[in-house]
Parts: structure tokens; C-alpha cells; sequence
């Protein structure tokens, strides 16, 4: 991958990080500080930014294989290796460590049906399960909506114009059930933007590929770039001056625009580096090999450290901050070890292994 953009992976997370830290920090349950939760608002958009990311990423990677049913199986084999190691091995740790503490228990489903839909990342109705589709890591709902465009993307290796009827009679059948109040039918409570998120991501990466982006791709990154800062102080204005309203914050043009930032902010910044070789910082290319395993395991360590801080007596602005530095500290340390011990011997085996077959 272009080291910006793995670079861009790393922010991308750590916005998540901060989003998550601060709605922990506000909660009463830990330090009740209110004004967190608006403050780190903005790291919502980071999962819009993973969206587009990881479809200009599968159409820059596999854009070749479109059409050629007989690359399905190395596609697929890829795909899975990229997605599931890490996630069945921290899955396996925070429902283990909650199995044998009892810290947490409740989230580990004890169905067999819902468990193995979260082992394979099965789509799961929120309102039934987790909260957000997903018990044990609430994060991989989003996951859910990656491996059906995985899916998605297979039909188009199959046949061009078959992934394109498939894709328009699922999209419609969801439109019309939605429409129609049958939101809790399967794939009705999936929501359809995010397929276009990753649309869009798509045509970012179709576009780099015409050389659309070309002289003008400074110019691309530069207004990517604001729109996003634009978009990230506005949430965070929304979500201090309206904290009743936070859940309401996400309006379809405003992530629009997010998107759109996104699409600009990487086409761009990939275009650059293709053309004058110019490479991200090392640390933040660190911090993108490091962002899948940060964005799995944030939501636990977040959830350890508050508590911890809170059993030694400290409560307030000054336990909060200690949280936090605990937190950060807590989530990167893992999530290096799960690249340096999981993630990147699979990536390693997709690139030798596969790549001759």
C-alpha cells in the first residue's frame, strides 16, 4: 500500500480511538465529565474514512481481476487472511478474559446461532444484538459491512455485469423494505449509505487509475484535507453546544461531505506519491500497520483502564487523564503485538504463498 494512505489508516483509527475514550470519559458509570464526549465528537468520521479507504484499497488491489472468475479463489483467500486472524484472535481474548473474570460476560452470547454469526462477521440486527450487530467487539459492525463488500466486489470478478444486476436488486430490495417499516428483515436494517461510502471509494481509485487526479492532485489533497478539518471542528462545535443532540449530529450532507473530503484526501495523496515518490513519516506508517489491531482492541483497553483508575480512588479531570494516557498506551502496545505476531505473518504468507499460486 501507498505509505500515505497507510499513514491515513493510522489517523483514521486513532480518531475512532479518541471518539470511543471520550464517550467512556463522559459516561457517569466512570468520570461523568460531559464535555469529553463533545470534545472527541469529530472521531466519529474516522470509520467514514475507513470506508472509502478500504474501497479505493480492494479496486487499486484487485481492479485487475474484475471479469476473470478464475482469480476468485486467490482473491478470496486474500481477503480472508486480511480480515479474520486478528479479529478471531482478539474476539477469542476479550471473551475469553470475560468468561473466566465475569467482567463482561453479558456481552459474550450464549445462542449458538448468534455466536457463529459473529464468529463468521454475519450481519446481526442492532436492536437484537450488541447494540450495534455485533456482541463481544461492538466495533465490528463495521467489519459486517466490509466482508459483504468483499462479497459484493467477488460478483464483479465473476462477471462485471452480474455484480452490477446483483448489487441493484439487493440495494432496491433494501430501499423498498426500509420504506416499507420492515426495517428488523434482513438486509433492511443494514444501512445503504455505507455501501456507497465504499462506492465511492471505488470510483477514487477508478479515477487514479484514468489519471484524472493527475497535476491537479496538490490541489485534490489540500481541499480533501480541509474539508475534513471543516467537518471534524463542526462536530465538534455540534456536539459541545447541542450535547442532547449528539445522536442525531450524523446528517446525511454533512457525511456526505466527509465523504467526499475522503475520496478527494486520498486520491490525491495518492496521485503525489505515485508521482514524486515523496513517503509518509515512518512513525505514522508504524501507526498505520498498526491501525486494525488498535481499532479491534480500543474499546476493551478503554473500558480496563477506566476502571482500573476508578478502583485506586481517582476520580474527576485528574483520573480521566490518566485513563486516557493508560488507554493510549494500552491500545498500542497491542495493537503492535497483534501486527507484528498475527496480522503480518498472514499478510507475509498472502504475499508469497499466494502470489505464486
Amino acid at each position: 500500500m501507498l505509505t500515505k494512505l497507510q499513514a491515513l489508516r493510522g489517523w483514521a483509527a486513532l480518531a475512532v480511538f479518541f471518539f470511543h475514550l471520550g464517550g467512556a470519559v463522559a459516561a457517569p458509570k466512570y468520570f461523568g465529565l460531559d464535555w469529553a464526549a463533545g470534545l472527541t465528537q469529530f472521531g466519529r468520521q474516522g470509520v467514514l474514512v475507513f470506508f472509502v479507504l478500504s474501497g479505493f484499497i480492494i479496486h487499486a488491489v484487485h481492479r485487475r481481476d474484475i471479469g476473470r472468475p478464475e482469480n476468485l479463489a486467490g482473491y478470496a483467500k486474500r481477503r480472508a487472511l486480511r480480515l479474520f486472524p486478528v479479529y478471531w484472535t482478539v474476539l477469542a481474548l476479550v471473551a475469553g478474559s470475560s468468561i473466566i473474570t465475569g467482567i463482561g460476560i453479558e456481552g459474550v452470547p450464549s445462542n449458538p446461532g448468534t455466536l457463529l454469526r459473529t464468529v463468521l462477521l454475519l450481519p446481526q440486527d442492532p436492536s437484537k444484538v450488541g447494540g450495534t450487530g455485533a456482541p463481544i467487539l461492538i466495533v465490528a459492525w463495521s467489519l459486517q459491512y466490509e466482508l459483504l463488500f468483499y462479497a459484493a466486489f467477488a460478483l464483479f470478478i465473476l462477471n462485471r455485469s452480474v455484480g452490477l444486476i446483483s448489487i441493484s436488486l439487493v440495494l432496491t430490495a433494501m430501499l423498498v423494505l426500509i420504506g416499507g417499516g420492515h426495517t428488523d428483515m434482513f438486509p433492511a436494517y443494514l444501512t445503504p449509505k455505507y455501501f456507497a461510502f465504499f462506492a465511492i471509494g471505488v470510483a477514487t481509485s477508478a479515477m487514479l487509475n484514468k489519471g484524472l487526479f493527475g497535476l491537479a492532485a496538490r490541489a485534490a489533497a489540500a481541499t480533501g484535507g480541509i474539508l475534513l478539518i471543516i467537518g471534524w471542528l463542526f462536530d465538534i462545535f455540534a456536539g459541545i453546544a447541542v450535547p442532547e443532540g449528539r445522536s442525531s449530529i450524523s446528517l446525511l450532507p454533512v457525511e456526505a461531505a466527509i465523504c467526499l473530503a475522503s475520496a478527494l484526501l486520498i486520491g490525491g495523496l495518492a496521485a503525489r506519491e505515485l508521482a514524486d515518490g515523496a513517503r509518509a513519516l515512518q512513525w505514522q506508517q508504524k501507526l498505520g500497520d498498526w491501525s486494525y489491531g488498535l481499532y479491534l482492541v480500543h474499546f476493551p483497553v478503554i473500558s480496563i483502564a477506566c476502571k482500573a483508575v476508578l478502583a485506586v480512588g481517582l476520580h474527576g479531570v485528574a483520573g480521566a487523564s490518566l485513563a486516557a494516557v493508560l488507554s493510549l498506551c494500552g491500545a498500542l502496545s497491542l495493537a503492535a503485538a497483534l501486527h507484528y505476531l498475527v496480522e503480518r505473518p498472514f499478510q507475509n504468507y498472502a504475499r508469497t504463498r499466494l502470489a505464486r499460486a
